[in-house]
């Protein structure tokens, strides 16, 4: 019967936004303000828009944070607690591989 939606549910879009939260992917980027440092937002940011990717993005620059996370070289990313990138900028091609 066409137009029957008996059984479905209607998703509000408060509902959808909290999955996608709930869904995001936590991201980190640690550096020192350095151009190298603001390279990596930037690449992270523009590739995560291009894929549409849920994320939550927190920028740490104090030392000693970058320190006891374990990064010895800045640049560093971080996906979802586990640092995965240190020292250099990647590709985005490298970064649509590490958040896929």
């Amino acid at each position: 019967m066409i137009g029957r939606t008996e059984g479905f549910e209607r998703v509000n879009e408060a509902e959808t936004d909290s999955f996608a939260k709930a869904n995001a992917m936590k991201i980190l980027i640690y550096g020192t303000d350095c151009p190298k440092c603001r390279k990596m937002e930037e690449v992270v940011k523009q590739r995560l828009a291009e894929l549409g990717q849920p994320t939550d993005i927190e920028k740490i620059t104090d030392m000693r944070e970058i320190i006891d996370a374990g990064v010895m070289y800045t640049p560093a990313l971080s996906i979802d607690g586990k640092v995965v990138v240190t020292g250099r900028v990647p590709s985005a091609d490298e970064l649509e591989e590490l958040m896929s």
